[in-house]
């Protein structure tokens, strides 16, 4: 699993702020879940930071 984060984290290096932050805790979460469960709730709490992020950058928060 160290093998695996440390490319991960690699691999985000190269990408945007933004971009990281977005999937830096849903890539923890992954990383860390356990459970179908745990899976499909990091899978819904990165698509509700993916929309809000949007919204954002449309400016309608």
């Amino acid at each position: 699993m160290s093998i695996l984060n440390k490319e991960l984290s690699k691999r985000l290096n190269v990408l945007d702020e933004d971009a990281q932050q977005l999937l830096r805790p849903f890539l923890t979460d992954l990383v860390n879940a356990n459970t179908r469960q745990e899976e499909a709730s990091a899978k819904r709490r990165f698509e509700k930071s993916l929309n809000e992020h949007l919204k954002l950058d449309k400016g309608e928060l």
